[in-house]
């Protein structure tokens, strides 16, 4: 990964976690100096605009630890080099072996369902609870046809995307790549492309559907009785 793009990635994740907390420049520097780091108002402005500067600056890996340690969060974040920011180490092995972020990881961790219970009066009520995942979601995740339908949403992004920030190594597309996006898009109207897109999508996600029998009602089945055969 380039400079320029670590400075685009570190600007991004840091602004986004700022606007997540509230927290301004200031107080980021205020919660640094309570923890024994000296920041600067100046040197987080320039961390979140890197446009500023015609060479990336970026700044040295004590700052960046010690912005992430005053917010309680990982500095392989902060760079990019991880998906959770998160410090708990279920989260961090979690999303080293799945790729997955932490809102994701808090969602499946945190599934919640409304239940129904009777009470000692026969009366009927509501209760949401936090729950395990629902099995149709482990069929979703273990279908053939996800992985064809991830890669399709993908292709959606090279619409707005320029793909030459993408970093290397590149996941190869095997249903549309962005060559291809690029060269559908010189041959039709934005528009066209994207609703062409759009029904691979639809196609596939219909796939998955029929292929793993997922809310389709199915006829009731009778097995046929003595009189069944005897009427035919």
């Amino acid at each position: 990964m380039d400079d320029k793009r670590l400075a685009e990635i570190l600007a991004e994740r840091l602004g986004d976690v700022l606007a997540e907390m509230n927290i301004s420049n200031k107080e980021l520097c205020k919660l640094a100096k309570n923890r024994g780091y000296l920041l600067n108002e100046s040197l987080i402005s320039d961390i979140l605009n890197p446009d500023r500067f015609k060479k990336p600056r970026l700044p040295k890996y004590d700052k960046i630890v010690a912005i992430a340690d005053s917010l309680k969060i990982s500095a392989d974040f902060l760079m990019g080099l991880s998906k959770i920011k998160s410090l708990k180490l279920d989260y961090r092995v979690t999303g080293s072996l799945t790729g997955l972020s932490d809102n994701s990881i808090h969602i499946l961790e945190n599934w919640t369902e409304t239940v129904q219970y009777i009470d000692k009066n026969g009366v009927i009520f509501d209760k949401v609870e936090i729950t395990k995942a629902p099995e149709e979601l482990n069929q979703i995740i273990e279908s053939k046809c996800l992985h064809k339908l991830i890669h399709q949403i993908k292709a959606l992004h090279y619409l707005t995307n320029d793909t030459h920030q993408i970093d290397y190594p590149r996941i190869k597309n095997p249903y549309i790549g962005p060559s291809k996006v690029k060269t559908l898009k010189q041959e039709l109207p934005s528009d066209s492309v994207r609703n062409y897109l759009l029904f691979d999508v639809q196609k596939s996600f219909t796939e998955l559907i029929d292929r793993e029998n997922l809310f389709i009602e199915k006829d009731e089945i009778r097995y046929a009785t003595q009189s069944d055969i005897d009427d035919f």
